[in-house]
């Protein structure tokens, strides 16, 4: 857990995904086209480190001139996560989701706000899934959102083409729910979804193998994947 759960590990992450893939994004496709990713990650308090840091990574210069080549805006992001009013931590979670609003209300002038939350979530949705035709258009995309557990079931956005893992293994339901939101088809490109772990890889190997088994009634010749 302190190997994983430390700003060092993040901050790897962060660089990863904004530097090392720009293949899994297809950014080089044209303005609108490109896909986009979840990261999910194991807490409101991780998910909202994750948040800080893409924004300080991105302000700090740190995106190569070759990903800025291909797409210069890369990467946009949000996150989204339950806000409650009771626990202890409700004061904090309101105050980060505040930050994250109005970085969202910059970039594609809304104007969303804690009493408003449900429309954000759902202007989010919409704007992942790309169903309407505004959400086509590179200035009104996302390329990556910040989850812990909000859509990673019964989600779908076809663009939505990469899941960023950087969490213990899921439940087996679990998995298989999450990993399905990669494999929805968008265009001639997208042949299937792709799945990056960073964190227990033997722990998932022998989760997601698991999880297989255990929902293609105990044989996998009939599952299209490859080997973990």
């Amino acid at each position: 857990d302190d190997i994983y759960d430390s700003d060092e590990h993040r901050r790897e992450v962060v660089a990863y995904i904004v530097n090392k893939c720009a293949g899994k994004f297809r950014l080089h496709a044209p303005q609108g086209e490109a896909y986009e990713a979840i990261l999910t990650v194991q807490s409101i308090d991780i998910a909202q480190k994750y948040y800080k840091l893409f924004k300080e990574y991105v302000a700090g210069g740190n995106v190569s001139a070759a990903i800025k080549e291909k797409c210069v805006d890369f990467p946009k992001v949000a996150i989204t996560y339950t806000v409650t009013e009771n626990d202890e931590k409700s004061i904090l979670n309101q105050q980060a989701m505040k930050d994250a609003l109005k970085d969202y209300n910059a970039m594609f002038d809304t104007n969303f706000a804690l009493d408003s939350l449900q429309a954000y979530n759902t202007n989010l949705n919409d704007r992942l899934a790309r169903k309407k035709g505004r959400y086509k258009q590179r200035r009104e995309q996302l390329d990556i959102v910040i989850v812990v557990d909000r859509l990673l079931t019964g989600f779908d956005a076809p663009p939505c083409a990469i899941l960023f893992v950087d969490r213990p293994p899921m439940a087996p339901q679990n998995i298989i729910q999450a990993f399905s939101r990669t494999n929805r088809i968008y265009d001639k490109n997208k042949l299937y979804g792709m799945v990056v772990v960073f964190q227990r890889s033997a722990e998932f190997r022998t989760a997601v193998d698991g999880a297989l088994l255990l929902y293609s009634n105990g044989g996998t010749k009939e599952v299209s994947a490859p080997p973990f």
